[in-house]
């Protein structure tokens, strides 16, 4: 996305190459802000939280308390983040057409490049890696080296994506519809869709099947049944943008674009301060 806010940014993919705005300053919790403003937000296995920075092209690592562990530099216009099963995370460089594949202390792995622009990034319980290509409406599956394994189209334009912790589901935000599409896995094939209210941009999936989307023209967070049903949903101070559930805080990281800052909820939307 563009440095306005992660609806624009998608609907400017629309038109042609933006950047979907992900990264990530200030704490787990509230309110810390810093110059840059967050759009993705992924966590790992200890219950560290990594936040891209689109302006400085860096990922932050961020310990579930909000103490800054360690940043490092990427390639130009990092989005869409994830952690897989052994730590690796995987970054999706918007500008150069790249997935960057980084160790947990930020020393680079691997990268390969990718038709179209990515915008987003998934792993699931294989390690098999998600993207979602919003210039080609595609979303595209490789392997944890990089290896082409499959890809789809999506009637939409997709944007924020997520598997459950099962490795059973994913599920992706498409935007130009304002739906949430399910695919079964390792199939790929489509399960059924659900209409959201607003633009949904980030996506995310708790130990039990819940689906939580960030809905970035409301300012709001909506939490969905495994089926589509809304369970619960709650207003957030600024724009959010990428969100991730925690499994080993059972807790729900927001990226707010507006006051560059993540914020902390547990999973029924209350802030932890």
């Amino acid at each position: 996305m563009s440095l306005e806010s992660v609806r624009k940014a998608l609907m400017l993919i629309l038109t042609m190459l933006t950047v979907l705005v992900f990264n990530g300053c200030g704490s787990s919790s509230t309110s810390s802000t810093a110059s840059n403003n967050p759009v993705g937000v992924a966590t790992d296995s200890s219950g560290n939280v990594y936040v891209t920075l689109i302006t400085s092209n860096q990922v932050a690592k961020y310990s579930s308390s909000g103490t800054l562990i360690k940043s490092w530099s990427t390639g130009d216009q990092p989005a869409g983040i994830a952690v897989d099963s052994q730590n690796y995370v995987y970054v999706a460089d918007i500008t150069d057409k790249k997935i960057l594949k980084y160790d947990s202390n930020g020393n680079a792995i691997t990268s390969w490049s990718t038709t179209g622009q990515p915008v987003d990034v998934a792993v699931d319980t294989s390690n098999y890696i998600y993207v979602t290509d919003a210039t080609n409406n595609v979303v595209r599956k490789f392997d944890s080296s990089g290896n082409s394994v499959a890809s789809w189209s999506t009637t939409g334009q997709p944007a924020g994506i997520a598997v459950d912790p099962t490795g059973s589901y994913l599920y992706v935000a498409d935007v130009s519809n304002s739906l949430i599409r399910e695919y079964g896995l390792p199939s790929e094939q489509p399960i059924g869709s659900w209409s959201t209210v607003g633009v949904p941009g980030g996506v995310a999936v708790d130990s039990t099947g819940n689906v939580y989307v960030a809905d970035e023209t409301s300012f709001m967070i909506r939490k969905y049944t495994s089926t589509g049903t809304v369970s619960a949903s709650w207003s957030t101070i600024g724009e959010p943008v990428g969100i991730a559930v925690s499994n080993s805080t059972s807790d729900l990281f927001v990226a707010d674009f507006t006051y560059a800052t993540v914020r902390e909820y547990t999973l029924t939307g209350t802030e932890i301060n």
